[in-house]
């Protein structure tokens, strides 16, 4: 499993760089961290199998955010953000989506996608809340440091949704 295999590496190399970009590196034992404050976070309110999508640029957060979404037994939802705004809410309306991580960049399209995506509850940011009351990644690494999230699953159930990209119309 995905998860499995990441925490390998973590184990085996927990000082090595695993990501770096956007003037931030993280370690191997850095990504496992974060990965296990976001899963800590997520376990709160969201139940194994819920759709989690995750709205960034290309950042270093996005892998922690994935590793953090699919450890908690949320289902991983990537949303291209290279898309046209109709095609990220198509996709996200498609696929049930509970839970928006979104990088602030994308603010302007809150509005929308809340008006559009029926089944969508909350929206995480990355530093800055983008709802009142809301929470951030920036957050959850202080609130929920250092815990450790272990959610069973098992090897049929479903890890993340992606789409095709939508070359010759609507991502499918």
């Amino acid at each position: 499993m995905i998860i499995d295999s990441f925490d390998a590496g973590a184990t085996a190399f927990p000082d090595r760089v695993f990501v770096q970009g956007a003037g931030l590196e993280l370690s191997y034992r850095e990504a496992a961290d974060a990965s296990h404050a976001v899963a800590a976070a997520l376990v709160r309110d969201v139940q194994p199998g819920t759709h989690v999508a995750v709205l960034y640029p290309n950042h270093p957060m996005v892998l922690p955010a994935m590793l953090g979404v699919m450890r908690s037994g949320a289902v991983y939802v990537p949303l291209n953000a290279r898309d046209p705004i109709e095609d990220i809410v198509w996709f996200a309306r498609f696929c049930d989506v509970a839970v928006l991580i979104c990088h602030e960049q994308y603010a302007s399209h809150l509005e929308r996608l809340r008006a559009e995506i029926p089944t969508l509850k909350r929206v995480i940011g990355l530093t800055e809340p983008l709802e009142s009351g809301g929470h951030t990644i920036t957050q959850w690494l202080k609130e929920f440091a250092g815990r450790r999230v272990d959610v069973r699953r098992e090897p049929d159930d479903i890890a993340l949704i992606k789409s095709s990209g939508g070359t010759t119309g609507r991502p499918k």
